[in-house]
């Protein structure tokens, strides 16, 4: 679905570019046919009920930025971080600026970093590039991590020094791994959009860009604790995914059930959850204590929004 969205709630920082480098030249000649009125096609993005995560189209977005546009055109589809990593790993195949090598590499990267499972063959298909690129980039990355493995591990090392005596270097210890982290895992400290400080308390404002009045904050913040049920039914389907990668569903039975008939029951309920979420102040009441008859509590589902906006054309 194509619509209008501020730039201020596009996200480009969840690693979904594909390219090694932003190219000016071509930032600024978008910007320059920006200026002389032509539109240019929407960017993709993904909705994960939280953000608008970028997928494709980061030159269109720099250009929209550059001529201080507040709302871009968007092709937005429903998903999770993985899930725009994924699709952005396809990015500029047939379209836009032609791939270099090192932009073949990144995405084989980003493929494998959210779909390592798959083979080589798959992955190769899903990028456009052969089979031995995405060998080898598996191969540095199995490397990479086996060299960081070995290095926490290290125990300190002795030396002699040059009056012949052995000391313990004073090598650093090594640091402790980083806390274990699930697939696209909840950020309750990112923000759910723009806010400013106003005295003690935090002002939101929703994913239109309308302020939210103070007394609604609670409705809108709890938009975090439904975000950490959402992350989880979603570690639960990547679960779930990763199973049917391996060969494990053929000989489980078990396994093949679940494959097949909880994962739609799983996906179900991230939609309703993710659809019952607050979107929008709603435009009727502005957020009136006690809502209107449209909304209910002074907000509207994403939804109920867009079927309120196609009335007003």
């Amino acid at each position: 679905m194509s619509r209008n969205i501020p730039i201020a709630l596009i996200a480009i920082d969840a690693d979904t570019q594909s390219r090694v480098a932003i190219d000016e030249q071509t930032v600024n000649e978008y910007a320059e046919t920006l200026e002389h009125g032509v539109v240019l096609p929407p960017i993709d993005v993904h909705f994960d009920g939280i953000r608008y995560i970028v997928t494709d189209g980061f030159h269109r977005y720099f250009a929209h930025k550059r001529i201080n546009r507040k709302t871009i055109r968007c092709e937005v589809t429903e998903g999770t971080a993985d899930d725009a990593r994924w699709v952005a790993a396809q990015a500029n195949i047939n379209n836009g600026l032609r791939r270099t090598n090192a932009d073949k590499r990144k995405a084989v990267t980003m493929a494998l970093t959210v779909r390592g499972t798959m083979s080589n063959k798959a992955i190769a298909d899903h990028c456009q590039v052969s089979d031995m690129l995405v060998a080898e980039v598996r191969d540095e990355l199995e490397r990479a991590k086996s060299r960081d493995q070995v290095q926490e591990l290290a125990p300190r090392t002795r030396r002699t020094g040059r009056d012949g005596k052995t000391y313990t270097s004073k090598s650093k210890a090594p640091a402790a791994p980083p806390p274990r982290q699930t697939k696209a895992k909840y950020n309750a400290q990112s923000p759910v959009a723009p806010t400013v400080k106003a005295g003690v308390a935090t002002l939101h404002n929703d994913f239109v860009g309308r302020q939210i009045p103070a007394w609604l904050n609670p409705i809108w913040e709890g938009r975090d604790a439904v975000g950490e049920i959402i992350a989880r039914l979603n570690d639960v389907r990547m679960g779930i995914e990763d199973a049917q990668n391996t060969d494990a569903t053929d000989a489980n039975p078990c396994l093949r059930r679940v494959a097949t008939g909880v994962m739609a029951l799983i996906q179900k309920a991230e939609h309703e959850i993710k659809a019952s979420l607050p979107y929008a102040l709603c435009p009727i009441c502005q957020g009136a204590d006690g809502g209107c008859k449209a909304c209910g509590d002074g907000f509207m589902t994403r939804e109920q929004y867009e079927i309120w906006q196609s009335t007003q054309k």
